[in-house]
Formats: C-alpha cells, structure tokens, sequence
C-alpha cells in the first residue's frame, strides 16, 4: 500500500492486485508509519506531501480492500 501512495516504482500495477483482497485495520497504522519513516527518518518525503498521502491512504484502503476490525 505504502508503495502505492507514495508511487514508489512499480506502483502501476498494485491497484489491480489489491483490488478486493482482505486486510485488518491496523493496515492503516502500519502503512502511517512507514510513510512517517520516509519523512522524518529516511527525508525521503516532504512534510507536505506526507500529510497528502496519509489522507489518501485513508480515503483508499477501504475503497481497494475488504478491512476487518482487528478486536470487537
């Protein structure tokens, strides 16, 4: 997902492949931290942009996969 959002490449073809498939909710936690990584520890990402793909990947991960709650 991570590489989806931020368009490492390859990114391309990854919305097909996620398409439909399955995912717990702390998907968006572990995809927030590693686009955290790339900003404040890597410097691979502006501020800016981070805060950009952070909201994508909220509007996203529910539209390409089937979330689950992880506890009731």
């Amino acid at each position: 997902m991570v590489k989806l959002i931020t368009k490492e490449p390859g990114w391309e073809k990854l919305e097909e492949l996620l398409r439909g498939g399955e995912t717990l909710d702390l998907a968006l936690v572990e995809v927030s931290n590693a686009i955290w990584k790339k900003t404040v520890l890597l410097g691979m990402m502006k501020y800016e942009d981070s805060i950009i793909a952070l909201k994508a990947v909220k509007e996203l991960l529910p539209q390409l996969l089937i979330v689950h709650k992880s506890v009731d």
